[in-house]
């Protein structure tokens, strides 16, 4: 038999089919006395050209994803020698697929976002043709990074997204900073709602943003930032606007279609279809909100926070009581002149993982979180939603009003609350309803000292063991970008407290 292999393009991917199916080593056919012998002996092997790689994507049954790589067979090889190394930071290379022996023409490895693999296969011999090992293996750059433009050091951020967003070809698009580069934004960064953006520093090098006091990101069709530091000390807290003054919010200048009644929703709001994500960032000095959909009436369906640090400066003079660092609330009408007035925003699905949130000030006015998420099916086509919080630490965010509110008192919205550190933290049960599907574990979240009275809205002994997490700190102070966790350490050393909270302090 003989081996064929075509190569085509689908979607931008080089594919391999396979024509006619043959194996180099023997082959067990109907007769127990017929093997197939590979012609090929006496040879110095060659690896199989990284041209000929074909990649698929396997989508698991628990949601992960793996990558296959094929190459064809090398005529005389009994084997390949295999390695998969992530080399984001190419300085130290981690292994994923240890280097081994394979008998066949493909491996599966697991596949990460944002990461950059190098997969290395080699030819070994076959004594018996007296064929010998290839000297040295194919090499093949595979990434899992959404391909960009890179906004050259010293380039106005806006000016730059603004002159090639419209020609970049696909849906989700990217600009990336160079690493370890400083940049300045005083204005209105708004990527639109053609384009679904990730906008990313370097995994390795994080450049930084600096905002001016008009610095403001904003979207209309989903953004992913990742691996950037943001300095937003500068940022005015006194916007003209009176008040929703954000780090990250929704666009005022473009506007999906309206949903509504139409599409079984009482009230009419601009969808957003695709998450906002802040991962891998830390945020220094934040006067007001992380994220506030704006004044408009956005339906956010996915708001995550991942892996990232969060340094609040904000003592509640700045903005009204609708504000929070992370909300919805008091977002109303359609359009740039809002004349529309309707109760419709909010946020279905919220997730907190894996991240640092605290306040460098006492603040009684706002909620930590202040959805508008009381009457969801008004904006959504029903009831459903979720809040996540897992694997966080939050300290002072903030101490004298309630940690959220107006979550949906409804057992269609779910709460997953566990693995927390909450300090200076009150009235965690105005987040967690009694009517909410939960699922949480008290033994795994700790809560300590409020400035307010120790109720029991206060303790929520249901939800919160009372422990100190005395933290090795220091904690009261602005982010440092020079050092390592921004300067600053949330270490606990409670029994509880010690063993939950971000990751990135329990080493």
């Amino acid at each position: 038999m003989m081996a064929t292999f075509r190569f085509f393009r689908k979607g931008g991917v080089l594919v391999m089919g396979l024509v006619t199916f043959a194996l180099a080593s023997c082959q067990q056919g109907f007769d127990a006395d017929e093997r197939f012998v590979s012609s090929v002996s006496d040879k110095v092997l060659e690896s199989p050209a990284a041209e000929n790689v074909a990649i698929g994507r396997v989508f698991n049954a628990d949601g992960s994803q793996s990558v296959q790589i094929s190459w064809p067979v090398v005529l005389g090889a009994r084997a390949y020698e295999c390695e998969v190394l992530d080399v984001t930071n190419p300085a130290s290379p981690v292994e994923v697929f240890p280097k081994q022996e394979v008998d066949g023409t493909s491996i599966t490895f697991s596949r990460t976002e944002d990461t950059n693999y190098s997969v290395n296969v080699r030819a070994l011999g076959n004594a018996q043709a007296n064929n010998t090992d290839a000297a040295e293996p194919f090499t093949y750059a595979y990434s899992t990074f959404v391909p960009g433009l890179v906004i050259p050091a010293g380039r106005d951020i806006i000016a730059f997204v603004n002159e090639n967003i419209g020609s970049m070809e696909g849906d989700e698009v990217a600009f990336e900073l160079e690493a370890g580069a400083t940049y300045q934004l005083n204005g209105n960064l708004d990527f639109g709602t053609e384009k679904n953006v990730t906008f990313r520093g370097n995994k390795v090098n994080r450049p930084t943003v600096v905002f001016g006091a008009e610095g403001i990101i904003r979207t209309g069709n989903g953004l992913k930032v990742k691996f950037i530091n943001f300095d937003c000390a500068g940022q005015d807290p006194a916007n003209p606007r009176g008040n929703r003054w954000a780090v990250i919010s929704c666009s005022e200048g473009h506007f999906p279609a309206l949903v509504g009644p139409n599409f079984g929703c009482k009230d009419e709001g601009y969808y957003m279809q695709n998450p906002i994500i802040l991962q891998e960032c830390m945020f220094k000095d934040v006067k007001r909100a992380l994220f506030h959909s704006g004044y408009t009436a956005w339906m956010i369906t996915d708001f995550r926070v991942l892996d990232c640090i969060v340094q609040f400066d904000n003592d509640g003079t700045a903005g009204d009581s609708n504000e929070s660092p992370i909300g919805t609330h008091g977002s109303w009408g359609y359009g740039p002149d809002e004349t529309q007035s309707k109760w419709s925003t909010g946020i279905r699905n919220l997730s907190l993982r894996n991240s640092t949130f605290y306040n460098l000030q006492s603040n009684s006015k706002n909620r930590f979180i202040r959805f508008n998420n009381n009457n969801l099916s008004r904006t959504f086509p029903d009831k459903t939603g979720s809040a996540v919080i897992e694997n966080c630490t939050f300290v002072r965010t903030l101490d004298g009003q309630e940690f959220a509110n107006f979550t949906p008192n409804d057992k269609a919205y779910t709460i997953t609350f566990n693995n927390n550190v909450l300090s200076e933290v009150y009235r965690l049960k105005k987040f967690i309803q009694g009517n909410n599907t939960k699922y949480i574990d008290s033994n795994t979240n700790t809560m300590w000292h409020s400035t307010k009275s120790d109720d029991n809205n206060t303790v929520a002994p249901e939800y919160c063991q009372w422990e100190n997490p005395n933290f090795a700190g220091p904690i009261d102070q602005p982010l440092d970008f020079t050092k390592s966790n921004g300067g600053v350490n949330f270490k606990a050393t409670g029994s509880v407290s010690s063993k939950v909270g971000d990751p990135r302090w329990l080493n």
